[in-house]
C-alpha cells in the first residue's frame, strides 16, 4: 500500500513536469514584413526633398515627433485649404465649410516656413533643422489632383537664405545680402537665372519678403524696438526690379494689411498696439512718444515716413507677429493674435475702436477671408471656419484637427 506522503510526491513530480513542459522556450517562425498603408502613413514619406531616401529609423523619428509638431501657415484656394503642421502639408477639402475633409498629406524632411498656393502649385518653404544648417529650400509640389499631391522640383540657394516668395513664374529668394531670382516656368527644374544687388547688407537685420498686390515688400528690422524699413519692388522684370516706394513702419512691426489708402499694422514698442499709416499724404513720422524720428541708417535716408494716424493700445502678451494675422471685412479689421481673435472697427479711421473679442487664449497663427468665410488657425487646434454674414457678430460653423 503506498503511503498518503508518497503519493503526494508524485503528484508535485508530476506537476512540475507539465509546468516545465509549458514554460519551455520554443523559437518563433520569422515573422513576415507588413508593408505599410496609406492609411497609417502620410503619402510619399520615404523620399526626401533631395531625393534622398528616408531609412525607417529616420521615418519613426519624424511621426514620433508629430506632437509637438504645431500648425503655422494657411492658404486657401477656391475650396481646398493648405495647412502646414511641422514638416508636413495638409490638403483638406473645404467645399463644406461645416465639414471639412482630409484630402491627403505630404511630409518633408524639414520644418515648413511658408506656403502659398497659385494655380495647381504649392510653394513650399523649408527651415534649416538646426543652427548649423544655413539653407532654405523651396519646394515646388504640384496639387492638380488634390488627392495625390506629388513633389516636383526644388531650389537650395548654396548662401544663408532668409525666405522665398513667388511672384508669376518667378521665385525671390533673399538673404543678408542675397537676392536670387529663380525661374520657375519648369516646374520640375527651378534655375537661377540672376541676382539682385540692393546694396543693403546687415548681418544682424531681420528681413522678410511679401507679395502685395503684385508687387514685392522687402522688409528690414533690427529688433523689437527698432523700425522697420521696407523697400517696395515692381518685379514685373524679374531680373530689373524697380523701386515704387521706400518707406519705414514705426517701431518692429508685424504684418501689414494694405486697403485703400490705409495700412493696418501691429506695432510692438513697449506694449502691443494696432495702428493705421496713412499712405496718401507723406510727412515726419512722429513715433507714440511724440519724438520726430529724424535718425535713419544712411541706406534708408530716402525713405519716407508716413503719419499714424490712429492707434488702439492691446493689452495682449508682446510676441512677435509673424505674417499673415489680418483680414479685413468692410469698415472691421480681423487681428489673429497670440491671445485670441480682435475685432476693430476702423470706420472712424484716427479712432479705431475694440468691437469684440472671441476665443480669449488662443494662440492664432494664421487668418485669411476667401469664399465668405473667415478661416482661423490655430497654433494647436487647426482649422477654424466662421461664418461672417454678421462681421461684428462671426459664428463658427466648422472647424478641423489632425
Amino acid at each position: 500500500m503506498i503511503s498518503k506522503q508518497f503519493r503526494w510526491w508524485g503528484v508535485l513530480v508530476i506537476l512540475s513536469t507539465v509546468m516545465m513542459g509549458c514554460g519551455r522556450t520554443v523559437k518563433p517562425p520569422p515573422a513576415t514584413a507588413v508593408a505599410p498603408t496609406p492609411s497609417t502613413i502620410p503619402s510619399d514619406p520615404f523620399v526626401s526633398v533631395s531625393g534622398e531616401t528616408l531609412s525607417p529609423t529616420e521615418l519613426r523619428a519624424t511621426i514620433a515627433a508629430r506632437p509637438q509638431d504645431h500648425f503655422t501657415n494657411i492658404s486657401i484656394q477656391e475650396d481646398i485649404a493648405f495647412l502646414s503642421h511641422g514638416k508636413r502639408l495638409i490638403i483638406l477639402d473645404i467645399s463644406t465649410p461645416g465639414q471639412p475633409i482630409l484630402l491627403s498629406e505630404i511630409l518633408f524632411q524639414k520644418q515648413v516656413k511658408r506656403i502659398q498656393s497659385i494655380g495647381q502649385k504649392v510653394y513650399v518653404v523649408l527651415e534649416p533643422n538646426n543652427a548649423n544648417e544655413t539653407e532654405l529650400e523651396l519646394q515646388i509640389v504640384d496639387v492638380s489632383d488634390p488627392l495625390n499631391p506629388s513633389k516636383q522640383g526644388y531650389y537650395r540657394p548654396g548662401a544663408a537664405a532668409t525666405d522665398a516668395v513667388v511672384i508669376g513664374d518667378t521665385a525671390h529668394v533673399i538673404g543678408w545680402d542675397y537676392w536670387a531670382v529663380v525661374d520657375i516656368s519648369n516646374p520640375n527644374d527651378p534655375t537661377m537665372i540672376g541676382m539682385i544687388d540692393t546694396g543693403i547688407f546687415c548681418s544682424r537685420c531681420s528681413r522678410n519678403l511679401e507679395e502685395i498686390k503684385g508687387y514685392l515688400h522687402l522688409s528690414n528690422y533690427l529688433n523689437r524696438v527698432s523700425h522697420t524699413y521696407v523697400n517696395v519692388y515692381d518685379v514685373s522684370n524679374p531680373l530689373n526690379p524697380e523701386i515704387v516706394e521706400r518707406f519705414a513702419y514705426p517701431t518692429s512691426s508685424g504684418p501689414i494689411l494694405a486697403v485703400g489708402e490705409d495700412v493696418y499694422t501691429f506695432a510692438t514698442h513697449y506694449g502691443v498696439s494696432f495702428q493705421v499709416l496713412d499712405l496718401a499724404s507723406e510727412s515726419s513720422y512722429y513715433n507714440v512718444a511724440g519724438e520726430l524720428v529724424s535718425e535713419l541708417p544712411e541706406i534708408f535716408s530716402e525713405s519716407s515716413y508716413y503719419n499714424v494716424v490712429g492707434e488702439l493700445v492691446l493689452e495682449l502678451p508682446e510676441t512677435f507677429i509673424q505674417a499673415g494675422r489680418l483680414a479685413a471685412i468692410d469698415h472691421y479689421v480681423y487681428l489673429a493674435s497670440s491671445d485670441g481673435l480682435y475685432i476693430i472697427d476702423v470706420l472712424d479711421r484716427f479712432r479705431p475702436s475694440l468691437t469684440s473679442t472671441l476665443y480669449p487664449n488662443a494662440y492664432f497663427s494664421g487668418i485669411v477671408q476667401a469664399n465668405g468665410f473667415i478661416y482661423l488657425l490655430d497654433w494647436d487646434n487647426g482649422l477654424i471656419i466662421l461664418d461672417i454674414s454678421d462681421p461684428t457678430n462671426p459664428m463658427e460653423i466648422g472647424k478641423w484637427k489632425q
